[in-house]
């Protein structure tokens, strides 16, 4: 279809220009791609998206596919076998949104998961409501029990960042608290001159764990 022609396009592309970013900063830089539940659905989706990156020489562990919870409503048992082929030729997997649908924690630990993104609705409301920091912990902790790598999305306030510095836990932030979105000409201008923007954040000491 022409919408799956258009993700493959931007995806060569997309790797094309990591490759080159990666040869200017001289560092491992990584990219994460969203991938559309119809798309995992297609045939051989793994040899078309290696192709790609072996035509830009990325690696594909560089490369983190991104899947929404709600992609496996479409077909459970396919998506799972996809996710495994994905995984079995390099690419790393990351579940996108991760509370806002309906798999669970130990479902998606029996996946090729090595990253969850937990969804921006867990963040907007913890510097002022205890219930919603207690909930946001409790996801942290499981995420933490089971390995995965844990990303934050939504991330606006420094009260917000002082409240997850403080958990102690390793966490992997992002969010307009640093930067809003630049365009791909920003990130062209930076890299070329082979530098890498350094972000600050609140010096907090962790606080207690109980138990």
């Amino acid at each position: 279809s022409s919408a799956a022609s258009d993700v493959y396009k931007r995806q060569a592309q997309a790797c094309s220009r990591v490759a080159e970013w990666r040869r200017n900063v001289g560092q491992d830089l990584s990219i994460s791609i969203n991938i559309p539940p119809q798309l995992l659905l297609r045939e051989h989706i793994e040899k078309t998206l290696l192709a790609h990156a072996k035509a830009a020489n990325l690696p594909p562990s560089s490369i983190v596919l991104e899947i929404t919870e709600s992609s496996f409503g479409q077909d459970p048992k396919l998506m799972v076998n996809v996710l495994h082929r994905l995984a079995m030729v390099g690419f790393g997997i990351a579940i996108d949104d991760f509370g806002t649908g309906h798999s669970s924690l130990a479902y998606i630990s029996s996946l090729p998961v090595t990253k969850i993104k937990i969804d921006k609705v867990f963040v907007d409301k913890i510097e002022d409501n205890a219930d919603a920091a207690k909930l946001l912990e409790s996801i942290l902790v499981m995420a933490e029990t089971l390995e995965f790598d844990t990303v934050i999305e939504g991330v606006e306030t420094e009260s917000q960042m002082r409240i997850l510095k403080a958990t102690g836990r390793r966490l992997l932030i992002q969010g307009y608290y640093f930067s809003k979105p630049e365009s791909e000409e920003f990130w062209d201008a930076t890299f070329y001159q082979g530098t890498i923007p350094e972000y600050t954040v609140p010096d907090v000491k962790p606080q207690p764990r109980a138990g």
